[in-house]
């Protein structure tokens, strides 16, 4: 897997200690937000990110508090689902992705989807700059064949027209996965394959009672579920190592440590400004038919 980095306006990356004080604060910045939102329906908003990864970025974020996708109710799955469809539209190269729970890099314990349209190799905000794959997290595998299930990921197929039965698809996986979670973690058997066991030992150890991350994309269609179980905590004192799992999802790992040249900066501005206008005019079409 090849690693990118991505060049974006000098914005400090998140650090474990934000990521870990946000999640624990009984604030929300996403319900009390101040900015107006780039679009809306009824049971959701589509809001500039804070912190891009690229200029064609933006996040989708519910009106009603909750957690995460597996907390949501058939009405707003089913609203989910038809955003997706309509943003999807715009280009099959728009990606919906998210993560859930501290482990897997949610840093606001709000139900948030990213918007990300997928870059390209020769994109001039984005370098090659390694073919290791740093961030690969040996434990998705093992959780998944605890569970019963192989692979790298799961795949779930979710249906609009019958919203009620995905929802409880969605909540029957990630429990499933929660419980195989927490049981191999309390009680310190995950019972992987040989060639990973030394690994998986020193994991179950160092990590006994973190809470089990998921990653999880949406198809532009709005009909496929991806998700991706994380169990990787970097320790805090390395700064090579982020706690957020989007750039796993992606392959990429972010460099917030210079600012762009004006005309990059421009460039960058035209781009957002661009997408953020085919993510208002997709919903606004929405809202008229």
């Amino acid at each position: 897997m090849a690693i990118y980095k991505v060049r974006a306006p000098a914005w400090k990356e998140k650090c474990p200690e934000f990521i870990r004080t946000s999640m624990e604060s009984p604030k929300c910045r996403f319900c009390d937000l101040n900015e107006a939102p780039l679009a809306e329906t009824r049971l959701f908003r589509v809001i500039e990110a804070k912190y891009p990864y690229l200029p064609e970025h933006a996040i989708a974020i519910s009106k009603r508090h909750v957690k995460g996708i597996d907390s949501l109710e058939k009405e707003e799955l089913d609203e989910l689902l038809g955003m997706i469809g309509r943003i999807g539209r715009i280009s099959e190269k728009i990606k919906f992705i998210a993560n859930q729970g501290l482990a897997a890099g949610q840093s606001i314990p709000h139900f948030h989807m990213h918007i990300i349209r997928k870059f390209e190799e020769n994109d001039r905000f984005v370098r090659l700059m390694s073919e290791g794959a740093r961030f690969k997290d040996p434990f998705s595998r093992i959780i998944l064949q605890n569970a019963g299930l192989y692979g790298e990921d799961v795949n779930l197929e979710i249906d609009r027209e019958n919203a009620e039965e995905s929802v409880k698809r969605i909540k029957s996986m990630f429990a499933r996965l929660s419980a195989r979670y927490y049981y191999m973690m309390e009680s310190r058997c995950a019972e992987a394959p040989e060639k990973y066991s030394d690994v998986i030992s020193n994991m179950v150890n160092e990590r006994l009672g973190h809470e089990l991350g998921i990653n999880w994309s949406i198809d532009g269609k709005g009909t496929c579920m991806t998700i991706i179980p994380r169990a990787i905590r970097q320790k805090d004192a390395d700064n090579e190592y982020r706690m957020g799992a989007t750039e796993l999802f992606l392959g990429l790992r972010l460099e917030r440590n210079g600012n762009l040249s004006e005309n990059d900066l421009g460039i960058w501005l035209e781009r957002q400004e661009r997408f953020h206008g085919e993510i208002r005019d997709a919903l606004n079409r929405g809202r008229e038919t």
